[in-house]
């Protein structure tokens, strides 16, 4: 099999980093919408703080057919808030990442019809944020993003 890890932090002035996984083509066992699938190929996105793995499997792309989804096994944002107040439990300076493909032998070959050949990979971009001043605005050389609930992120 192969493995990676790394991990990605938020540089000097910043407060955080987002990461959206934008683009998914990985092997795994279809299932209903909450039930884990098991995922003969993963990605695995969590805050350096968080206790739990979800590994993350199956197809979709953000651009083209899916919305951003905080939670579930489409899960597809990590360390973002929808409130936006610091030090939020969602917040994190630091996103751990491992990919595991063809990890488990034993599992890929309960799922013949996923071959490793249908599964291309997968696409994720990282953002380092900093909040925005007390007055709620950022300098003029940021750029301000809005959140989903109508707020916005500096």
């Amino acid at each position: 099999g192969f493995y990676c890890s790394l991990e990605v932090v938020a540089g000097p002035g910043m407060d955080g980093v987002t990461a959206v996984l934008e683009h998914m083509d990985l092997r795994g066992e279809e299932t209903g919408q909450w039930r884990q699938p098991n995922c003969p190929d993963y990605v695995d996105i969590r805050a350096a703080e968080s206790l739990t793995s979800y590994p993350t499997c199956g197809q979709w792309d953000v651009e083209r057919d899916h919305k951003l989804t905080l939670a579930g096994v489409e899960r597809n944002i990590y360390g973002y808030c929808v409130e936006d107040r610091e030090q939020h439990s969602c917040e994190t300076r630091s996103l751990h990442v491992d990919v595991a493909i063809e990890h488990n032998t034993t599992l890929s070959n309960l799922f013949p019809a996923l071959r490793k050949s249908d599964r291309h990979g997968f696409t994720i971009v990282f953002t380092a944020w900093r909040h925005a001043d007390e007055e709620g605005y950022c300098k003029e050389t940021e750029m301000v993003c809005p959140n989903s609930d109508g707020g916005v992120h500096g």
